[in-house]
């Protein structure tokens, strides 16, 4: 079977080669959310939203937020804030986010095992509507 798969995933990528450049790009991608949560410093927006600030105080300027399955890079920890970077979903390019919000984790950490399930979980949700 898994022949099967890789010479179909050839042929496709001879004939349309964008997709080749496609798949390659998602692979850089997940090898990096794996190296990074291997480290400790690869997390992943559990609620709704989550507000992004310019720097690590909590009155600073809002820079946006990071929307719901977003994952996200530590930079740096100061305290309970966390200055993360974005690597995909939706949200600024970087900002200081608290992990905690009212006792609620909205911002949790993704082990290497995990990132699998949080996109599983961002597609049954996005199509939840469809039966």
């Amino acid at each position: 079977m898994e022949r099967i798969v890789m010479s179909f995933q050839g042929n496709l990528n001879r004939r349309y080669p964008s997709l080749k450049d496609w798949n390659a790009k998602v692979m850089s991608q997940y090898e990096t959310m794996a190296l990074l949560a291997r480290a400790g410093k690869l997390f992943w927006v559990k609620g709704t939203s989550c507000l992004a600030r310019a720097s690590e105080k909590l009155k600073s300027d809002e820079v946006g937020r990071f929307k719901e399955f977003a994952m996200l890079e530590l930079v740096e920890q100061k305290g309970s804030r966390l200055h993360v970077k974005r690597l995909k979903g939706i949200g600024p390019d970087s900002g200081w986010v608290s992990a905690e919000v009212g006792g609620k984790e909205i911002v949790a950490k993704a082990g290497a095992d995990e990132i699998g399930k949080i996109e599983v979980a961002k597609f049954v949700k996005l199509f939840s509507d469809i039966r």
